[in-house]
C-alpha cells in the first residue's frame, strides 16, 4: 500500500521548477500574422491582454519582444505574458529548417497533407529523432530560437497529430503508441525548456482526449486550449471572409466532457473560437466563460486583434 501511494504521488506531484501561474490569466490573445508590422504591434502592446500568443518568426529581436512583455496586461503592475506558437506535429513549409528537396515521404517523417486543408502543412512521425532534434535539440532548434527570443512560453499546435490516420497508420508500421509518444515529447520539450527557463510554461492547444489514461498529462502541461468550442471557421481564407468563422461546432458537448477533468485538475483551460457574427460571438463568449474557460473569439487568419472583446475586459 505504502509503494503505491509513493507510485501516485510521483505521477501528480508537480514539477520542482513552477512556471508562470497561467490561472491568474483572465484575457488572452492569439495573433499569428502581422505582428511584424509596426502599427500592429503596437496594438498589442496597448491591448489589455495578459497572455498573448505570436507567432516567432514575427518578432525580430528579444528587444522587440521585451517592449511587448514590459506592458500591463488587464492588472496594473503585472506585465503581459508572452508565448511563442510552435507546431509540434506539422512540418511547415515556410519554416527555416524547411528543405527544397523535402516531400511527402522524404525525409520519412513527412507523412501527408494538412487534414483540414492549410496549405503548406505537413503532419509527421513526431516520435522520429530527426523531427525532435528539429522542434527541441538542435542548436538552432524551433524550442532554442523561442527560448533565445526570450518568450515566457510556448503554445503547441497539432497535439492531436497522434491521432491522425496517416500517424496513427505510421505509427503501426513501426510498433509505437502514437499516444504515449505525444506525451513522451511534449515531456521532452518541458525538460528541455525549464534547463532554461525555470519559468516557462507550455499550453497544448486541442486533443483534451490524450489524457485518458495518462494521469501525468495534467500535470505536464501548465495549460490546455481548446479551438471551436461553438464556432470554428475555414483554412486560408481571408479576413473579411463569412468562411473565417461562424461554422456550428456539434460535437461541443463532447469537447466539453473532454475538458471538465482538466477544470477538475486545476488546468487552465483557454477557448478559442472563430466567428465574424456579433451574436455568435456573443453566445462562444458566454458559453466559455459559463464552462470555466478563458475565452478568446477571433477569425481563422489571426491576422489581428477582433474589436470585439471578451466580457470584463479593461478598455482603459
Amino acid at each position: 500500500m505504502k509503494l503505491r501511494i509513493i507510485i501516485i504521488f510521483f505521477i501528480l506531484a508537480p514539477w520542482p521548477a513552477l512556471a508562470w501561474n497561467l490561472g491568474e490569466v483572465d484575457f488572452w490573445a492569439y495573433q499569428l500574422q502581422n505582428a511584424d508590422n509596426k502599427k500592429s504591434f503596437n496594438k498589442l502592446i496597448d491591448s489589455k491582454f495578459d497572455l498573448i500568443v505570436l507567432e516567432p518568426a514575427d518578432i525580430g529581436s528579444k528587444k522587440k519582444l521585451k517592449r511587448l512583455k514590459n506592458s500591463d496586461g488587464s492588472k496594473s503592475g503585472i506585465r503581459k505574458r508572452a508565448a511563442a506558437y510552435v507546431n509540434i506535429g506539422e512540418a511547415e513549409d515556410w519554416r527555416w529548417y524547411w528543405q527544397e528537396d523535402w516531400k511527402i515521404g522524404d525525409p520519412e517523417f513527412i507523412l501527408t497533407d494538412d487534414p483540414d486543408g492549410w496549405s503548406g502543412n505537413f503532419p509527421v512521425a513526431f516520435w522520429h529523432e530527426e523531427w525532435k532534434d528539429i522542434i527541441i535539440y538542435e542548436k538552432d532548434s524551433v524550442l532554442n530560437r523561442v527560448l533565445d527570443k526570450g518568450f515566457d512560453g510556448i503554445y503547441m499546435d497539432w497535439v492531436l497529430a497522434y491521432d491522425d490516420p496517416a500517424v496513427k497508420e505510421k505509427a503501426e508500421e513501426e510498433g509505437v503508441d502514437p499516444q504515449e509518444e505525444m506525451i513522451e515529447f511534449i515531456r521532452e520539450i518541458k525538460k528541455y525548456a525549464r534547463k532554461k527557463n525555470k519559468k516557462f510554461f507550455i499550453i497544448a492547444q486541442n486533443g483534451a482526449e490524450i489524457s485518458e489514461g495518462h494521469l501525468e498529462y495534467y500535470n505536464i502541461i501548465d495549460a490546455i486550449a481548446q479551438e471551436n468550442i461553438s464556432y470554428g471557421g475555414k483554412a486560408d481564407v481571408k479576413w473579411k471572409s463569412l468562411k473565417s468563422g461562424n461554422i456550428k461546432n456539434k460535437w461541443r458537448k463532447w469537447d466539453r466532457r473532454a475538458l471538465k477533468p482538466y477544470l477538475q485538475s486545476n488546468v487552465p483551460v483557454f477557448s478559442v473560437d472563430y466567428a465574424t457574427k456579433k451574436n455568435k460571438i456573443d453566445k462562444a463568449y458566454n458559453f466559455a466563460i459559463n464552462h470555466g474557460y478563458v475565452p478568446f473569439v477571433s477569425r481563422t487568419p489571426l491576422s489581428r486583434l477582433p474589436k470585439n472583446r471578451p466580457p470584463g475586459y479593461p478598455e482603459n
